[in-house]
C-alpha cells in the first residue's frame, strides 16, 4: 500500500537526482585574479626616483607559467576563462570561452602581458569584479 509518505519520499528522491544531474551539467567558470604589482618582478624600493629590483624576489615568470599550466589543464567545458590583472586598480579584464581556441587566446594574453606601472596591491577591486 502506497502511503502519502511513500509518495513524498519518491518525489524528494526524484527531485534530488534531477538537481544532482543539473549541477553536473553546469558550465564551470574559471576566474584568475592576478597580482601584477612590481613586487612580483622583485621591486624593493625607489632610489633617485628609479625602482630598485632584487631578482631573488622575482616570481613574475613563475606565476605566469603556473597560470598557463592551470589554463592548459581546463577541460573544454563551454564555461569561461576570465583573467583580472590588478594593482591598486584593475588594469584589464580578459574573458574567453573555455574552448581550445579560448585557452590559446588566454595563454597568449598571459604571455604578452607586462607592466612597468607602479602601484600598490588592492585585491578587493579584483574580487568585486570577479563576483
Amino acid at each position: 500500500m502506497i502511503t502519502k509518505y511513500s509518495i513524498l519520499y519518491l518525489v524528494i528522491t526524484l527531485l534530488s537526482i534531477n538537481l544532482i544531474f543539473a549541477q553536473i551539467d553546469q558550465e564551470v567558470n574559471h576566474i584568475y585574479i592576478w597580482d601584477v604589482t612590481l613586487s612580483m618582478k622583485g621591486f624593493v624600493y625607489m632610489k633617485d626616483n628609479k625602482p630598485v629590483f632584487d631578482q631573488s624576489f622575482n616570481i613574475w615568470d613563475d606565476v605566469k607559467e603556473n597560470m598557463i599550466k592551470s589554463i592548459s589543464n581546463i577541460p573544454d567545458d563551454q564555461g569561461n576563462i576570465t583573467i583580472i590583472p590588478f594593482q591598486d586598480a584593475l588594469l584589464d579584464k580578459f574573458s574567453v570561452s573555455a574552448s581550445e581556441t579560448g585557452k590559446k587566446e588566454a595563454i597568449k594574453f598571459i604571455r604578452g602581458f607586462d607592466t612597468e606601472k607602479m602601484g600598490y596591491a588592492n585585491i578587493c577591486l579584483a574580487w568585486e569584479e570577479s563576483f
